[in-house]
């Protein structure tokens, strides 16, 4: 059931940032010493600004496998759903656990949690490998820390692996972080049935968690230097305690929601009605769950609760809520939703456990159409500007999409959207630029790129959009200044390295020339026309056997294109 909805788009193509993650990281496609993964945060990804968060594990699991089946999109589809599908049957355990061992309430519960559309993205995303990654192996950490404190035989053994779970699962997704403060509210919830013996094998095993966990946050804060997406102040974490439980409703309408998901969320408002309300439910269910004197329930929702931390902005977040988010908290509800079903008897239990057979079946279906939105950049982000009409981030993407396909009239309305709901964000600035370029509308292009220059001069991609367009109206100095400055910024941008090699052209310097080709082609790999220029001009050079590769490379990245058909034909190589 949990791997269902998603055969249908296997294999889909790489959207989002898997570029710059996965196919355009050089420790990705290209391997890296296995110590650098640890140590060395240029192995995070291939833009400088994606170096925020310390994801070691996620990473080797990016090249584990781009090295058994490819950097292909089918071999990161079938690992994120076999990945899945060990979280619906870890789960599953979970559920019989807090059921009391009640079969069909966790089958039921699991059920539902499996099908869930709110999980698509985290199944779709092949970048987002590390969140059921660690997923795995967090619901595998509890497992074992369970074990170790309930039987007194091999609990060393199990608080062991317990350690070593929980340690890798942060290092795939900082989500983990939060593994010992759920192990603290179900060691809490379940303190009165502990004998003496399994209350002490419950403090050691909690302290060697808290260990793990302040390790794991000295090494990320070492590598990383920083902590969140910005400044941490009073101010910010004062106001995220605030809007909390904003965004804990929100996530759980978004958890249970069949339709309305989204790549990109608006920001929730949260006028002082709204904080109210939300703080009085919040209030409400804590008081009713207490009352319940069901410790499982109170550790389902604690765990639910716990897992949101790091996502309700008390250290600062680029997105405002996402559905990945939403993956270790939802385990929480299912885990809920477990007991619940556990407690009911006779007629409602019946009717309750025959009603979770369409509401899965409804969720399936919804999964199965959500996940037809992945298939590319611009089908996703249609989708999510039809789901989230005031997400600044969903019309930026489209916009950029829309770029890619050559259809700057219809990315520009988009960018001034983006714009208009979330001011002038350097993507933003970037597309309305570049949109202008590739309208011929020289003037307004260049006159975008310097107004954004002046705002942030620290944007290579400006200056090699302003390079570009100096070029083409003859000022050649201009340009290549431009162009130096692009390379001094960041040194692995492509479309910089592009620049230099049509520059480096037009002055004859054809080795120059080449050399750039191949540097632009090595950090975008899947780029084919980068492929056609490179045997182009080594046609040109005399080099046959170097333009034959070249254009082998382009008809394997395109088939059947004619440029690269052509290019092979003038090498005399089939």
């Amino acid at each position: 059931m949990a791997t269902v909805p998603y055969l249908p788009t296997l294999g889909h193509d790489f959207v989002m940032d898997d570029g710059v993650q996965i196919t355009k990281n050089p420790a990705v496609t290209q391997s890296a010493p296995l110590s650098a993964y640890f140590l060395d945060k240029a192995t995070i990804a291939s833009r400088a600004d994606y170096r925020v968060w310390y994801r070691p594990i996620r990473t080797v699991g990016f090249r584990a496998v781009a090295a058994l089946g490819g950097v292909r999109p089918v071999s990161y589809g079938v690992t994120n759903l076999a990945l899945y599908a060990l979280c619906a049957i870890l789960v599953a355990g979970m559920a019989l656990q807090v059921s009391g061992g009640d079969r069909a309430a966790a089958l039921a519960a699991t059920a539902l949690w499996a099908a869930l559309p709110v999980h698509v993205e985290p199944v779709s995303y092949y970048s987002a490998l590390g969140d059921v990654l660690s997923l795995a192996l967090e619901l595998g950490a509890l497992s074992c820390a369970a074990r170790a404190i309930g039987r007194p035989s091999r609990a060393a053994l199990f608080g062991v692996a317990s350690l070593a779970l929980a340690l890798l699962a942060m290092g795939a997704k900082e989500m983990a972080l939060t593994e010992g403060g759920i192990l603290f509210v179900g060691i809490a919830s379940a303190w009165s049935r502990l004998d003496p013996a399994a209350r002490r094998r419950a403090i050691l095993t909690l302290a060697g968690h808290a260990l793990v966990t302040v390790a794991y946050f000295a090494l990320h804060h070492h590598i990383i230097g920083a902590v969140g997406q910005g400044a941490i102040s009073a101010h910010t974490i004062g106001s995220g305690l605030l809007r909390a439980p904003v965004y804990l409703w929100a996530y759980v309408a978004t958890i249970v929601a069949p339709t309305g998901h989204a790549a990109a969320y608006a920001d929730l408002s949260s006028p002082a009605w709204k904080l109210a309300v939300s703080w009085l439910g919040v209030v409400a269910v804590a008081v009713a769950t207490w009352r319940a004197r069901q410790p499982t329930l109170r550790f389902a929702l604690g765990w639910f609760v716990v897992a949101l931390i790091p996502v309700l902005h008390l250290v600062p977040l680029h997105s405002y809520y996402a559905d990945r988010f939403a993956l270790v908290p939802s385990v929480g509800l299912a885990l809920a939703l477990a007991v619940g079903l556990a407690a009911l008897r006779g007629r409602t239990r019946a009717c309750a456990l025959a009603l979770a057979v369409p509401l899965c079946a409804g969720y399936l279906i919804a999964t199965a159409v959500q996940a037809r939105a992945w298939r590319d950049d611009r089908t996703l982000w249609q989708a999510a500007v039809d789901a989230q009409p005031r997400a600044a981030l969903a019309h930026a993407n489209l916009g950029l999409a829309l770029l890619r396909d050559r259809r700057p009239a219809d990315a520009l309305p988009h960018f001034e959207i983006a714009r208009a709901i979330d001011g002038d964000k350097p993507e933003v600035r970037l597309g309305i630029a570049t949109a202008y370029d590739q309208l011929g509308r020289a003037a307004d292009a260049e006159a975008a790129a310097r107004a954004a220059l002046a705002s942030d001069d620290s944007d290579a991609r400006l200056h090699a959009l302003l390079g570009g367009i100096l070029a083409k109206r003859g000022d050649l100095e201009g340009a290549a200044g431009e162009a130096e400055r692009a390379r001094t910024l960041n040194p692995d941008l492509a479309s910089a390295w592009t620049l230099s090699a049509h520059l480096a052209e037009v002055r004859g310097a054809r080795a120059d020339a080449l050399a750039a080709w191949r540097r632009a082609a090595a950090l975008n790999p899947n780029a084919a026309d980068l492929h056609a220029e490179i045997a182009r001009l080594s046609l040109a050079s005399g080099d046959r056997a170097g333009a034959a590769v070249a254009a082998r490379s382009c008809l394997r990245l395109r088939p059947g294109d004619a440029r690269c058909q052509a290019l092979l034909a003038r090498t005399g190589s089939q």
